[in-house]
């Protein structure tokens, strides 16, 4: 289920949810974590565009989105899947979201530097509900969203 579409200056961003109570999702939800599928593909109608003949490209002004899949070899290798979201949320200790994040595709320096940022309201969502709280969540989205804008700019 794609919950957010957000087209950039690098392309399609997308979250999305699987539905962990059927087998399908689990899954799609075990192969994503073993880093087995790692891409995604879209299928689509090219409604307006324009084709640089001198390149041979087409660029697309406008397309009719009919799906976003899950793949293994996508057409595209730009097309990847950055982290699986309940990696971080079944996070219970510091070590536990620093593997989540490296598995996100951060370097150790700055997986640790991101815990290091999220190192108190993780203690005391410990110290609450044992595991992480909405606000450790919210953080991470947050410091994921300026590292996404950050890789771009560089």
């Amino acid at each position: 289920m794609w919950e957010n579409l957000q087209e950039d200056k690098s392309g399609l961003r997308v979250e999305g949810q699987i539905v962990l109570e059927t087998a399908q999702g689990k899954d799609a939800h075990a192969l994503l974590k073993a880093k087995v599928v790692k891409s995604l593909s879209i299928g689509f109608n090219a409604i307006d565009f324009e084709i640089d003949q001198k390149k041979q490209i087409r660029f697309l002004k406008e397309v009719d989105l009919w799906e976003i899949s899950l793949v293994t070899f996508p057409a595209d290798s730009n097309a990847n899947i950055f982290s699986v979201k309940s990696q971080i949320e079944e996070a219970k200790t510091e070590r536990d979201l620093e593997r989540a994040l490296r598995d996100a595709g951060l370097s150790k320096s700055s997986a640790l530097y991101v815990v290091s940022l999220c190192r108190s309201t993780l203690r005391e969502s410990k110290k609450q509900t044992g595991d992480l709280s909405s606000q450790v969540l919210k953080g991470l989205r947050e410091v994921n969203a300026e590292l996404y804008v950050m890789k771009n700019l560089i």
